[in-house]
């Protein structure tokens, strides 16, 4: 069977938990292979390829994956910190910079300090935030690496996170 151009490398992005952004070489090939890289990742892996139009990903129903959950802490208190701060977070997180040191400084602050730093892997959020960056969610926009940008598979876990909150209000 004839694979298209960097096939492997594609399974093995996809395989290793990143997305593939619009950005990347890979996502032209992808995107004009669509198709059969759904049906391959269903049929060899039961993985569902996901494709969200700038950014693609994979998902399974059976995973035992802790990082998702996580990320969706971390994103829970900075949106409870930036809503104190009388600031707008998904325009934030959507459009803007931000200063690694505000992350740092706000998960400190935050009453849920305990579960996010077990959530971040100790008190190393710069080790957690470059777990994210391996697979393409954030992007270090200064060589020192002090300010980043949420990519857009982000998109992906805010539509999580506004689902959670829905039910947990419908449940009260």
């Amino acid at each position: 069977m004839r694979y298209p151009k960097h096939h492997h490398h594609i399974v093995a992005t996809l395989l290793g938990g990143r997305f593939i952004i619009d950005k990347s070489s890979l996502f032209a090939i992808i995107s004009k292979e669509q198709e059969f890289y759904r049906s391959f990742f269903y049929e060899t892996y039961r993985y569902e390829l996901q494709w969200e139009g700038t950014y693609c990903y994979l998902s399974s129903k059976d995973t035992k994956e802790t990082a998702s959950r996580d990320l969706l802490l971390l994103l829970s208190v900075l949106a409870y910190e930036y809503q104190n701060d009388q600031k707008d977070f998904v325009k934030i997180l959507l459009n803007e910079e931000i200063r690694v040191g505000d992350i740092e400084r706000y998960i400190k602050e935050s009453s849920k300090y305990d579960d996010v730093i077990r959530s971040t892997q100790g008190e190393n959020v710069k080790k957690f935030l470059d777990f994210w960056k391996n697979r393409n969610l954030i992007t270090y926009t200064r060589s020192d690496e002090s300010m980043l940008r949420f990519n857009g598979p982000i998109k992906t876990f805010l539509e999580v996170a506004v689902k959670l909150s829905q039910s947990h209000l419908e449940e009260a």
